[in-house]
């Protein structure tokens, strides 16, 4: 019995570590950059950690341009 118990809860402990240290969603870190007419950053917000389709929204985000400026999300 001890033996079968012992067999049982290995299984489980390898069955937890080979799943638990794969990430489930790719994550970066993105800021929103500006920039002005002559590529020069004029601000920068710090940086927030966005992970699956958040991240993929940012990432795919078109820059916007404004009076000369332009804004964009940068994902590291």
């Amino acid at each position: 019995m001890k033996k079968v118990l012992t067999i049982i809860i290995i299984g489980l402990l390898f069955v937890f570590v080979s799943t638990s240290c794969e990430p489930d969603e790719k994550c970066k870190n993105c800021k929103t950059v500006t920039y002005d007419a002559n590529d020069n950053i004029i601000s920068q917000t710090a940086l927030v950690e966005y992970c699956g389709d958040e991240l993929e929204d940012k990432e795919n985000e078109p820059s916007v341009i404004v009076g000369g400026e332009k804004t964009q999300y940068e994902c590291e």
